[in-house]
């Protein structure tokens, strides 16, 4: 059976993880693909966070503001590093998840 491409199921890459509405199309997937997949979808988070966190890190009129919630003794910008430590920690659990997959994978061959 061939598979169907998104825009045949009617979804964008906005709708793709509405349950309701994209779960047809994951279903076609075989479990390694679908895997896969939604791993590659993960990293792109935090890498696309890190990019937006490095913008706000390199502004120094907004990296310098305290931080009111932290009682002022945060900056902006340690703010961000802390964010940015949370998905290199996030990302290097999909690295581990995606190379667990790819060896899951040759061994079923």
């Amino acid at each position: 059976m061939k598979k169907r491409s998104l825009t045949e199921f009617g979804l964008t890459s906005e709708t793709l993880f509405d349950i309701d509405l994209a779960i047809p199309y994951w279903l076609q997937l075989g479990h390694q693909e679908f895997l896969m997949s939604v791993i590659h979808e993960l990293k792109m988070q935090p890498i696309s966070s890190n990019a937006f966190l490095k913008d706000i890190v390199d502004d120094e009129q907004i990296a310098n503001l305290p931080v009111a919630r932290f009682g002022n003794k945060k900056t902006v910008k340690e703010v961000c590093e802390i964010i940015k430590l949370r998905n290199d920690r996030t990302l290097a659990i999909l690295d581990l998840m995606w190379q667990y997959a790819l060896q899951a994978m040759k061994e079923d061959e």
